[in-house]
């Protein structure tokens, strides 16, 4: 878990802005693209995202169902879930070498 924070805070170091996502694409995100994101956070990205954005937990929850509408907190838990992602699959081939 703490390797996966220091990734977190590694990413949002770094200029969150690349990503190109505009807030008519924010509009036009389905449920199921929220649903999707949403499943590939890991453990506890509610605390974390809403410590970064300085927010409570239920307006985290409300951006992630598409109820609220907040651009920064979607492109920080996109970089959030890919760097899960990358740790994870880091974990397996460590678990397939022993």
């Amino acid at each position: 878990m703490l390797r996966i924070f220091l990734n977190f805070v590694k990413l949002l170091q770094y200029n969150i802005n690349t990503i190109t996502t505009q807030k008519k694409d924010i509009k036009t995100m389905t449920k199921k693209e929220l649903i999707k994101l949403k499943k590939s956070l890991p453990k506890g990205y509610r605390d974390l995202l809403s410590a970064k954005f300085n927010c409570s937990v239920s307006t985290v929850d409300m951006v992630l169902v598409g109820t609220r509408k907040n651009i920064e907190l979607i492109k920080a838990a996109i970089e959030l879930a890919k760097g899960h992602k990358i740790e994870m699959e880091n974990l397996s081939k460590e678990i397939k070498q022993l």
